[in-house]
């Protein structure tokens, strides 16, 4: 929308009804964040002195455990897996997903 449409729609909407329309919006805003189920990813890198190995020990959609840096644990979902192969040698960064409650 150009700037002097929206300065025309803002003229229209006083008072009240631009009150009323706000209102009507923060409403569908928050019904349709309800509505999305929420995920938290997370991206990691694997500890050099691991002996799980990527496709050999575990694969997309496997879930892992994960040790945190601060001693938690958490089980996840492996969803992707980037393999880098340059002049420093060979690297994976698996993408995990939380497990849905239940």
């Amino acid at each position: 929308m150009q700037a002097t449409s929206m300065v025309i729609l803002l003229q229209f909407q006083l008072g009240q009804a631009l009150t009323t329309m706000r209102n009507k919006m923060a409403i569908r805003g928050r019904q349709t964040l309800k509505a999305n189920k929420e995920i938290f990813l997370t991206a990691a890198d694997i500890a050099v002195t691991s002996t799980y190995r990527y496709r050999y020990d575990y694969n997309i959609g496997d879930m892992v455990m994960i040790d945190g840096t601060y001693g938690e644990n958490e089980r996840m979902r492996v969803v992707e897996y980037a393999e880098i192969e340059d002049e420093n040698g060979e690297s994976g960064h698996p993408t995990l997903r939380t497990l849905e409650d239940g």
